[in-house]
């Protein structure tokens, strides 16, 4: 009887026991669970696939992504569903049949030209698809369309998003712009209206965000809509959580003097643009790319400069006088006034702060007014590194900034 009572009351203890423990263990799990969904989204990437997929009719074609595999199926639906519409695919289409109703089209004549790029960084995708001939609007000319979506919820990325600041961010945006572009468009084309700046129309790649203007407001004058690239770096004092995290590159946190001597030994730039090197013939790179004008010389070299927003401050030189035909011409330098080369950035670093980084140059040369204009640099002093037969000239202006990175084929000091 004695030994029953006594498991009665062990029973009731273990029970009340239970009880208080309960709610803790609760309180525990509830708080695992919102640390867990708080984690960025970056550390858990959803598994999807984008494949681009082309339809013809004739001459045009159209191209715009697709996207699959994605668990959750309705977010999946979502975003193809606002791709559909934010290409106007539906109008595309139509075109598309009205060419083989026709026939087809003359040769060398397309309707309606689409082209896509998709870059994916973590779970956001970007999206940018140009368009050339007929507009959906039934006008003719060139656009592009940018998109920028969250894999694992549907829901499109604002530029906003990307700032801790926006309007900060805006403001040196288009005070960027403006230095750099300016009233001086007017004189070429009718619309070049190069503020506002636009906010609804941008794309993402490796190292930065182009925002692209309406045709309306920009148009170049081999009439494509206007746009602007902006490297990471130039953003990097005005970005949010979310920007940091998409802009992380895979060279961070290595030997950046080692790598730099590398890329001059191998006469590139290779984590800024892919393909261009020393010693290539400008020809490919004039079929690839398309001149923003004239080229221009300096006391020694015939100057490319391109168009296209994302070789924003790139220009190609190959020798003033070619003893053979243009195109056939080598590479003989690569300068870059934008440039993130592996941390040795134009317009940040200073010339001391790469001394410190690269260590003592193998030679060093002060350009006064004259010399400046002939290589069509700014007054100030250049530092010159060798490495596997090619030499880098770090050019600073006269505030001791570094303004332009020249890459040449040949061993010079000076």
């Amino acid at each position: 009887m004695k030994d029953n009572r006594t498991r009665r009351v062990l029973a009731l203890l273990l029970t009340f026991a239970l009880c208080l423990c309960t709610p803790i263990a609760q309180a525990e799990t509830a708080q695992a669970t919102a640390e867990s969904e708080a984690l960025p989204a970056e550390q858990t990437e959803v598994q999807a696939e984008v494949r681009i997929e082309v339809e013809t009719a004739g001459n045009s074609s159209v191209s715009y992504p697709v996207v699959s595999g994605l668990a959750d199926e309705s977010v999946q639906g979502r975003l193809n569903a606002a791709i559909e519409t934010g290409l106007s695919l539906a109008n595309a289409r139509l075109l598309l049949e009205r060419v083989r109703a026709a026939g087809g089209e003359p040769e060398g004549q397309a309707t309606l030209t689409m082209e896509t790029t998709v870059y994916r960084v973590g779970n956001v995708l970007s999206v940018a698809v140009s368009r050339t001939g007929e507009q959906a609007d039934g006008s003719i000319g060139h656009s592009v369309t940018a998109l920028v979506f969250d894999l694992m919820t549907g829901d499109p990325v604002a530029l906003d998003a990307l700032f801790a600041d926006p309007e900060a961010a805006y403001a040196h945006m288009e005070a960027v712009l403006q230095e750099e572009l300016g009233e001086s468009m007017n004189a070429y084309t009718d619309n070049a209206s190069v503020l506002p700046m636009p906010r609804d129309n941008y794309a993402l790649d490796a190292l930065g965000l182009t925002v692209y203007y309406a045709p309306s407001q920009y148009t170049t004058v081999s009439g494509r809509a206007g746009a602007f690239h902006f490297y990471y770096y130039e953003l990097e004092p005005y970005l949010s959580e979310l920007g940091q995290a998409l802009t992380a590159r895979e060279e961070d946190g290595q030997d950046a003097a080692a790598a730099i001597r590398e890329a001059v030994a191998q006469g590139a730039f290779p984590n800024w643009i892919e393909g261009v090197r020393l010693g290539e013939p400008i020809g490919a790179y004039l079929d690839a790319y398309t001149l923003a004008a004239d080229p221009d010389y300096t006391l020694e070299s015939r100057v490319y400069l391109f168009s296209e927003p994302q070789l924003r401050g790139l220009s190609l030189e190959t020798w003033l006088y070619a003893e053979c035909a243009e195109e056939e011409a080598p590479v003989t330098a690569i300068r870059a006034s934008r440039i993130d080369l592996f941390g040795l950035r134009p317009g940040v670093t200073t010339l001391a702060e790469c001394e410190q980084l690269l260590g003592t140059p193998d030679g060093r040369t002060l350009r006064d007014a004259d010399d400046a204009y002939n290589m069509m640099l700014e007054e100030g002093e250049s530092l010159f590194y060798l490495s596997g037969g090619y030499s880098l000239e770090v050019h600073a202006d006269a505030q001791g900034v570094v303004s332009c990175l020249i890459l040449y084929d040949d061993a010079r000091t000076a």
